[in-house]
This record gives structure tokens, sequence and C-alpha cells, in this order.
């Protein structure tokens, strides 16, 4: 019979509560992974949610963090933040330039907000029309996102494959792993792809660096896990 309470938390340390196929889950585990920090990790099953997890966060929502005092910090966002913070000593995440801070989180936002809810989208479309102007939006979206990592290449005091150059940052880690599912869910159920043109050339050599990097890598699932996981947001095997 199922626990109607958690399960126990880590002891004095970090509980994490999150499900590998959810790419603002990964964000939070490749975060902790550059910080070298241990914790805990709770799976939630996102089709069928313990019956405790609105005690965790009342939305019902991965990623949740627990830390010592037992507060509970929700939203991928602000807990990478968190960690960014707390753990600056370990990995610096976030730089100390106010303007180059502001230029990660505009980054972020950028793709959060001109690329993600379009390619949302484009999963839940069934008209061939509407999907192939779907693409087309992506892919305008996406030199957008080109051409800020190409500007920013050219401000860096250092060459390097990230957004900063030699640095990773949260601007990497928060945006590779939607990356990954547009490419490997995308590709599957609307066959999208990001073409290998001059036009996505920055985008191509920045996420070639980021899906190399241990972090990523050893927070990543095989594409078919990705696929399986968001075939439910896809009308036509949900009749």
């Amino acid at each position: 019979m199922a626990s109607s309470q958690p399960p126990e938390p880590a002891e004095n340390g970090l509980t994490l509560y999150e499900n590998p196929v959810c790419p603002f889950a990964q964000r939070v585990l490749i975060a902790l992974a550059e910080a070298g920090v241990e914790y805990k990790r709770v799976y939630i099953d996102l089709k069928n949610k313990p019956a405790w997890y609105p005690q965790i966060n009342p939305l019902g929502q991965v990623p949740a963090l627990r830390v010592e005092d037992a507060t509970i910090i929700t939203e991928s966002l602000i807990i990478i933040e968190y960690i960014a913070d707390r753990f600056a000593d370990r990995a610096a995440l976030m730089p100390r330039d106010p303007l180059l801070r502001a230029r990660v989180r505009y980054l972020i936002n950028f793709y959060d907000t001109r690329v993600n809810p379009i390619s949302h989208q484009l999963l839940h479309a069934t008209d061939p029309a509407e999907q192939k102007t779907l693409k087309l939006r992506i892919r305008e979206s996406l030199k957008g996102f080109n051409d800020l990592l190409a500007k920013q290449r050219q401000r860096n005091a250092e060459e390097g494959p990230y957004f900063l150059g030699k640095q990773f940052s949260l601007a990497d880690l928060a945006i590779a792993p939607q990356i990954a599912r547009l490419v490997a869910v995308a590709g599957h159920y609307r066959g999208f792809e990001i073409p290998r043109t001059a036009e996505y050339a920055e985008l191509h050599r920045w996420y070639d660096a980021v899906r190399k990097r241990p972090s990523f890598k050893g927070s990543s699932e095989p594409d078919d896990t990705y696929i399986e996981g968001f075939r439910r947001f896809v009308p036509e095997f949900n009749k």
C-alpha cells in the first residue's frame, strides 16, 4: 500500500524531488553536480504522483529542493540560483559582474519565452499546416538565440565553448536540457531538426560543447526515455 507520508529526507543535507524526463529537473541535477554537493534523490512519477507529494509542492511540479531547515524551494530557476549563490566557493555558476549576470538571465528568459512555448505547441498540433508554421517559428527563434550566443562570444574576454567563454554558467545548464528534449522529442514525433547551416552555427558549437560536459552527460537519459516520457503530450497517442 502506498504511503501517505513522504520518504525520510536527507539527514543534515539536501533532498531533491525530481523526474529524469523533466528538463527543469535536469537543470538542478547539473547544478548540484557542478557544485559537488551530496544530496538525496527522490523520484516522482509524473503520471502517477504520490499522494504525499502536494505536501512538498502543492502545484505537483518537479523539481523541488528541501534544504536542511526543512524549507522547500520550488521553481527550477530559483533553485539553481540558490545553488549558485550558496555554493559559489565550489562552482562559479554565476559571474560576479552585474551586467554579465543580467545577460545570463536574459539568455535563459529568451529561450524560456520564445522557443519553449512554441515547442510545446508543436507537440500538441495535429494539423500538418500548423506543424509546418510552428517549425518555422521555432527555427526563427533559434536564429535569435544563435545571434545572442554569437554576440556574447565576441564580448568574452577569453575564448571558450560556453556562453561566457571558459566559464560554465547557469545559462548553459538551464537551456541545454531543453535543447536535448527538443531535438529528441520534436524530432521523433514531428520530424523537427535544427539545420546544420551558418544561421545556427553558434548554437551547434555551443550545444556540442555542453553535451560533452560530465555533469550534463551524467544527468542525461537516453533519447527513448524522453520520447516515451513526452508521449502523453502528443494527441495522436492519447485518444
